[in-house]
């Protein structure tokens, strides 16, 4: 029984020692598990917070670029629209152009052969045959508005020639002539009006577009730099949630471990307590039976002696 309770003895120490070194290096192992896992989580969120970040960004760059290109085209459009709109502009005042120097040459033409007539230098023959050149000329052009009332004096010549048909168509002539400059210094004045104001407008419209496409190219640097960002930001992710898992796994798995190691510990102590106790249990009966032989050994003794007495 002794050498059972040294052995037991033994048995405990050894294992109060290994439950030792078990119990440290589970705390070491649960301290640097720990810090690892609470690392790769900081890393795993900032990462994620920063890939947050830059989606978002790109999403509105994406949508600005979408807006930017939009109106890019319809300023492009525009300064088509623009540039179709002053060339008939130009087109119309070179035919109104065209319309003023064949009214003002004729008319010009006109006050010279009435002055003519009314000095006598002129017969009313070339008169006639003038205002029918002139009256086919400008059917020709398109430009009888102007001549109308000219026409309408010259259509008088059939009835006669008068000094004072003359004096009348003298008068008309040079109004008309009053007018023609005016209409004409009114339409230069309208289209230079018209060129500054297309030359400014086709400006502006060219700087916007120029602006535009600045715009749009910086955007799509942006995008490319956001799209690198969400790649390497995903891969960061990705690597810090392999490895929180990973060291999570072993961290549990070591747990796990140290608490089999525990309850093992912990069971074979008691145990071994159990042992110690039922050794205690049978050092007692035997001591008991012991005492009992030894009254009965002292009571034969006894008897043995009494007989020979």
């Amino acid at each position: 029984m002794g050498d059972f309770e040294n052995s037991n003895t033994a048995e405990q120490a050894a294992h109060d020692e290994l439950h030792a070194r078990a119990v440290a290096e589970c705390g070491d192992e649960s301290g640097y598990r720990s810090q690892q896992v609470a690392e790769a989580t900081a890393a795993l969120k900032a990462g994620q917070q920063t890939l947050d970040g830059c989606t978002d960004q790109k999403n509105r760059a994406v949508a600005d670029l979408g807006f930017t290109k939009k109106v890019l085209a319809e300023s492009q459009d525009l300064l088509e629209i623009l540039g179709k709109a002053r060339e008939s502009e130009i087109a119309a005042f070179a035919e109104y152009e065209e319309a003023y120097n064949f009214n003002s040459a004729q008319m010009a033409e006109v006050v010279e052969v009435v002055e003519s007539v009314l000095s006598g230098e002129t017969s009313m023959i070339q008169l006639v045959r003038h205002s029918q050149a002139m009256l086919k000329n400008s059917i020709k052009l398109g430009a009888t508005e102007k001549l109308a009332s000219v026409m309408s004096i010259l259509a008088q010549l059939s009835t006669g020639v008068t000094d004072e048909f003359l004096e009348q168509l003298r008068n008309v002539v040079n109004r008309i002539a009053n007018d023609i400059e005016e209409d004409w210094n009114t339409a230069t004045a309208n289209e230079l009006q018209h060129q500054q104001e297309y030359q400014e407008l086709h400006d502006e419209t060219e700087e916007t577009i120029q602006n535009l496409v600045d715009t749009q190219a910086l955007l799509e640097v942006s995008i490319a730099n956001l799209n690198r960002c969400i790649v390497e930001q995903s891969g960061i992710v990705y690597s810090a949630t392999a490895r929180r898992d990973q060291h999570q796994r072993l961290w549990d798995e070591a747990a796990a471990y140290c608490e089999t190691t525990e309850n093992e510990y912990i069971s074979s102590t008691a145990q071994r307590r159990e042992h110690l106790d039922l050794l205690d249990t049978l050092r007692a009966k035997v001591a008991q039976r012991w005492g009992d032989f030894e009254d009965i050994e002292r009571e034969r003794v006894a008897k043995e002696r009494a007989k020979k007495n």
